[in-house]
């Protein structure tokens, strides 16, 4: 799902159109009734938010519908609907659902993906169970928590139930608009609560700060809104967006600046209109202002990255084995790349050896799936060699790989081993599960990858051979890795939080510069 070249909120909302594109969506094919003006805009929005028989509801009651369009660098990518009503089965609880659809161009293929949050809730606010799915292109990911003592049961796909601590106070993924509605709106105001993250399953510290009134552009004119700047801390990493809201504190619009995103309330006309082409490739890769040539067979690279924004670069790199580190004075960061092997001579620390959660299976790496077991026992049925097994399964992994395409999201090794199609994060969970499958432990490897004169970003694979991490990619092919790869994060993929590894890169896109120093 990370736009991979192939040759070779609810608080943040949905985590940012689903990792933009790890990032969601679903182009409307069927006709609408074109609003332009702003006047025919606010008419259809309060005829959406208002129905026959609630008697002119005032905001915060239930059951309200409120649509959104979503635009990313001005080009509409997508809507949203929030619902919020009485649970059928027991009226005790609210309902909260919200779906969000998209349709993204990445390097010319179409990806369609959809995202539905739900979470049953007490009056007091307490959730009881929740669910979320996200499907691209007819491949649906689920996850679900019920409420058990000191925690939720959770259940990834088909994995098995596991318990998530948490507290009686923290939220779930609707808890900026339930924060929202208690607060004044008084410019200073702080207020903050912790809060379930969609994809990631894990909780994050959301503050927001009333800035005050301003005169903002919006799809129904211009209209005095309060300003109020949100910041999540998730794993040490902050992001920020902003949200303008009316006097009732119910959200007109959204933005996330480092995306260029904006979701904004709007009449449901309008919200299903069809969307634009948006290219999110070529709208979010990093380009170096210079070429090299036969990257991959270099020895060494150096590379200068730093952040637009100013922001710090720590946390967002590894320093490892195969890269290593160096801090300047002016924020930004060098990152020395070296083409690792089975040969080199390096020394592995103790904290980074193989770990259980390398060599067994979950819910995108199914190791004892009859479909993974028999492809891996394919190939060097008789071999004895990590590293000879290895670069096999790598070049079977790339031959089988026929339709190698960005129109899939991020499938799992069992579901890539069946449709034979996708990006970069399906041969590297494929390569996973089919190293695990003959007991070498594997990773994915996830950052960015040198692509004509750019950097793309990118996800590849670590195998434990000859006590180090030896870096394959299967998009390539070729047996072994050079220094075009800069590497951001490792992951094995386990437990039910296993895309939580893209948080560095989620910090990344779209504030990232890279110069290339020197190479040889």
């Amino acid at each position: 799902m990370i736009d991979c070249p192939i040759t070779a909120r609810r608080s943040f909302w949905p985590c940012v159109v689903v990792f933009i594109v790890a990032v969601s969506g679903c182009h409307v094919d069927t006709e609408t009734n074109r609003v332009d003006s702003a006047e025919d805009v606010e008419a259809a929005v309060k005829k959406t938010r208002i129905s026959k028989n609630d008697g002119g509801r005032e905001s915060g009651q239930i059951p309200r519908e409120d649509w959104y369009s979503i635009r990313m660098r001005g080009a509409k990518v997508g809507h949203a609907v929030i619902r919020v009503q009485r649970d059928s089965a027991d009226t005790n609880l609210i309902y909260w659902r919200s779906e969000e659809a998209f349709t993204l161009l990445r390097n010319n293929d179409r990806l369609q993906q959809n995202m539905i949050l739900e979470s049953w809730e007490d009056k007091s606010g307490r959730i009881r169970k929740w669910r979320w799915s996200e499907s691209s292109t007819g491949v649906e990911r689920t996850c679900q928590g019920e409420a058990t003592n000191g925690g939720f049961l959770v259940t990834l796909g088909d994995g098995p139930k596991t318990l998530m601590p948490w507290k009686t106070d923290w939220r779930g993924f609707f808890g900026d608009y339930q924060l929202l509605s208690g607060m004044s709106l008084q410019a200073g105001q702080v207020g903050e609560f912790r809060g379930l993250i969609p994809l990631l399953n894990q909780v994050g510290k959301v503050t927001a700060k009333v800035i005050g009134l301003e005169s903002i552009d919006t799809m129904m004119g211009r209209q005095e809104l309060t300003r109020i700047d949100f910041s999540m801390l998730l794993a040490s990493q902050s992001m920020q967006s902003t949200y303008w809201v009316d006097t009732h504190g119910d959200v007109v619009k959204q933005s996330i600046s480092q995306f260029e995103i904006i979701k904004e309330r709007t009449a449901k006309e309008i919200a299903l209109a069809p969307n634009d082409d948006f290219d999110l490739y070529a709208a979010f890769h990093v380009s170096l202002g210079r070429e090299i040539p036969d990257v991959h067979e270099k020895s060494t690279i150096r590379y200068r990255v730093k952040r637009r924004s100013g922001d710090p670069l720590k946390g967002l790199f590894v320093d490892d084995h195969s890269q290593s580190l160096t801090r300047n004075s002016d924020g930004s960061l060098t990152v020395r790349v070296r083409r690792v092997g089975k040969n080199s001579k390096i020394v592995t620390s103790a904290v980074n050896r193989p770990t259980d959660g390398d060599l067994s299976g979950n819910s995108l790496v199914e190791v004892d799936h009859p479909i993974i077991q028999e492809m891996a026992d394919s190939v060097a049925r008789n071999g004895t060699d990590p590293m000879s097994i290895a670069t096999e399964l790598e070049a079977l992994v790339h031959r089988r790989i026929r339709n190698k395409n960005l129109s899939q999201g991020f499938n799992s090794a069992a579901t890539t081993a069946k449709l034979l199609e996708g990006d970069c994060t399906e041969h590297a969970v494929l390569l996973a599960a089919l190293c695990r499958a003959r007991k070498i432990p594997a990773r994915v490897a996830i950052g960015l990858i040198y692509f004509d004169g750019r950097m793309a970003y990118h996800m590849w694979n670590e195998v434990w051979v000859s006590e180090r991490w030896v870096p394959m990619d299967a998009t390539l092919g070729r047996g072994y890795v050079g220094p075009g790869h800069i590497k951001t994060s490792v992951s094995n993929l386990d437990g039910i939080a296993p895309f939580a590894a893209m948080i560095p890169l989620l910090q990344l896109i779209g504030d990232l510069q890279i110069q290339i120093e020197d190479v040889q």
